[in-house]
């Protein structure tokens, strides 16, 4: 090819030119579909989590508690206000577990069903004499340390039953009145 060749070639040359912008509007329906099922899950799941750590946050409550009754115990050996600290603690953990089906009274055979019901956990035979019975004798015979242990199991291992709330109902978690609980 000689010089007058490719300048001519060249005259006939235009400009490179780019395809137009790729615009982010209109999505095409799927992404839109998409955007609505991930928003829905991040919204049920959120939901979840907020009703499930509400029907749980007794537990890191009680297990305080428990923790702080174990530590005067060991600093004054009252195996007896131990027992009656961690009875009175279990019965509010039933009553949590069965919120609208039982109350939990001073008698003992809706608490042991409670207790059998409420937990993955049992508690032996040991820990729940000492619980019902041996406290309120002159000279209790307990295993404060065993009694702990096995109450503690309980409460990390209890099962509140699941709530029946309709949708509306769980919205209430973001109401100022739920704020104050």
């Amino acid at each position: 090819m000689n010089q007058e060749t490719l300048e001519a070639l060249k005259a006939n040359l235009r400009d490179v030119h780019l395809p137009p912008e790729i615009s982010w509007w209109p999505w095409a329906p799927i992404w839109w579909v998409l955007l609505a099922v991930l928003t829905a899950s991040l919204f049920y799941i959120l939901l979840f989590t907020l009703e499930y750590r509400r029907r749980h946050r007794y537990k890191k409550s009680a297990l305080t508690q428990l923790k702080n009754h174990f530590s005067t115990w060991k600093k004054t050996e009252n195996s007896e206000t131990y027992a009656t600290n961690a009875n009175q603690i279990l019965r509010r953990c039933c009553a949590q577990v069965h919120s609208e089906n039982t109350q939990m009274s001073q008698l003992e055979t809706p608490f042991l069903n409670a207790l059998d019901s409420g937990s993955t956990f049992t508690l032996s035979d040991n820990a729940i004499a000492a619980l019902l019975k041996e406290r309120h004798k002159p000279e209790p015979n307990i295993n404060v340390e065993e009694l702990h242990q096995e109450v503690s199991s309980w409460i990390k291992k209890a099962k509140p039953e699941q709530s029946r709330r309709k949708f509306s109902n769980i919205l209430r978690l973001f109401s100022k009145e739920h704020k104050h609980d």
